[in-house]
């Protein structure tokens, strides 16, 4: 009778972990990012307890009756839960009143609703698909600690975990009771209904408590804790926000071959003849990267730093297997800032890319694109020279741009500017721009960027 009851007032093991995911997640959504740390502490244990609660429940109860029927179904989840272990370890050492104390919260919050998702779509549907009509059974050995039967124990050649149910406990057989005269048995036999009494109140008691259980989850809950995570979730970087970070390291450079003397063109046309240029600066003395070609046989070398600066410079270095100079300011600004450097290992085709300089003499100006390629190779059209190893992309550049910085989204510099593809007698861009990888750049002054 006791059993009947039960199997009707149970819940199947599918439903309680239902139930269960619609605690956690809202367990998740309480946590507040503008709540005092003490609060987010509190909130934080009620969702690691949580967290444990849900794992222990199913590695032990339901876990080893599906291991037996879809053993690799199973195994995609046991690696979340690990995952996520070592996340509340990691979120339980945290100070909740650091700046990125948030974050933390938000990347479990993040890894159970893809679990939750999987769960519910894939793995609780081919449980009620294959195991039917057991689920209420397990349910109960799960609530009433009874045993999982050896039908639904197949399983248990998956890996064992630390149980604190007392479904894992092995109860002690009872000595074999002793016989007693038959006037004790009637003495006694008003006990006899102590058994059945315990059974209903048990099963009241557990229909009580699951009519407490937390409501279903909604499409509202969902939206909230989506909401949620996009808003305490920083955003990725951009291009404008790349350009505020280079663009006080990057200097227009002006190189004149003929100043103007007597007997020079200059003096002749009674104006110098400018080649104009960018670069940028990598050392706080005041040393600036550009390319070769900018300011070779000049003899007079000018460039305007962010501010408005204007100082002549000197060439103090260059480096014509890769088309790159290095010039030397005269005079600085007092806030200027030297340009931080990445390494171009790790990056790949599609990545995004920033491109700051001067074309034609106009700017700072700014363009955004992607490599489009790595380890090209380019014949310089002033220097007739064959330049290797560089770094394809398709952020608009034109003359003017060669010597400025090709950066990436975090506004970290990752090549020098060197030229453009253009097959015909036009020197403007149609969208294949070329730079020297950083790596190359900062040995031509004996440096390492990293």
């Amino acid at each position: 009778m006791t059993t009947t009851v039960l199997a009707r007032l149970a819940p199947d093991a599918t439903d309680m972990i239902r139930a269960d995911h619609a605690r956690v997640l809202t367990t998740f959504h309480r946590y507040r990012s503008d709540a005092s740390p003490a609060m987010k502490r509190s909130r934080v244990a009620t969702i690691c307890l949580a967290l444990e609660v849900h794992a222990q429940m199913e590695e032990e109860i339901f876990y080893p009756a599906m291991a037996s029927v879809d053993n690799a179904l199973i195994g995609r989840f046991l690696p979340e839960h690990d995952r996520m272990r070592s996340l509340i370890g990691e979120l339980r050492a945290a100070d909740p009143a650091g700046p990125q104390y948030d974050s933390r919260v938000m990347e479990p919050m993040r890894e159970v609703m893809h679990h939750v998702a999987d769960e519910e779509t894939a793995l609780l549907p081919q449980a009620e698909r294959v195991v039917g009509e057991r689920l209420s059974e397990l349910s109960r050995a799960s609530a009433f600690a009874a045993p999982v039967p050896a039908t639904l124990n197949a399983g248990r050649s998956m890996k064992r975990r630390a149980a604190v149910y007392s479904a894992s406990r092995v109860v002690a057989p009872r000595p074999a009771a002793r016989p007693v005269a038959a006037r004790e048995r009637r003495r006694f036999a008003w006990r006899r209904l102590v058994v059945p009494s315990l059974a209903v109140a048990l099963v009241a008691l557990f229909a009580t408590l699951w009519a407490l259980q937390p409501r279903p989850l909604t499409e509202m809950d969902v939206e909230g804790v989506v909401k949620h995570t996009l808003d305490t979730t920083p955003p990725p970087p951009s291009v404008s926000q790349a350009y505020e970070k280079i663009i006080p390291s990057v200097v227009a450079v002006r190189a004149m071959a003929n100043d103007g003397e007597e007997g020079t063109k200059g003096m002749e046309t009674g104006k110098a003849d400018w080649q104009r240029g960018t670069g940028v600066i990598i050392v706080d003395s005041g040393l600036i990267l550009t390319n070769l070609h900018v300011v070779q046989g000049a003899r007079r070398i000018h460039v305007t730093f962010f501010d408005g600066t204007d100082s002549e410079a000197a060439l103090v270095g260059e480096r014509p297997e890769h088309d790159l100079a290095v010039l030397q300011a005269k005079s600085l600004p007092d806030d200027m800032m030297p340009a931080t450097m990445r390494s171009t290992a790790g990056l790949k085709p599609g990545d995004e890319v920033v491109a700051v300089g001067f074309p034609f003499g106009i700017g700072p100006s700014v363009s955004a694109g992607v490599i489009s390629g790595l380890k090209r190779d380019y014949v310089s059209p002033e220097g007739k020279r064959l330049l290797t190893n560089l770094i394809q992309f398709d952020a608009a550049v034109n003359p003017g741009n060669s010597g400025g910085p090709l950066v990436t989204l975090d506004g970290e510099v990752i090549g020098i500017v060197t030229g453009l593809l253009n097959p015909t007698e036009n020197r403007v861009f149609i969208g294949i721009g070329f730079a020297v990888p950083i790596e190359n750049a900062a040995s031509s002054i004996g440096l390492s960027p990293f």
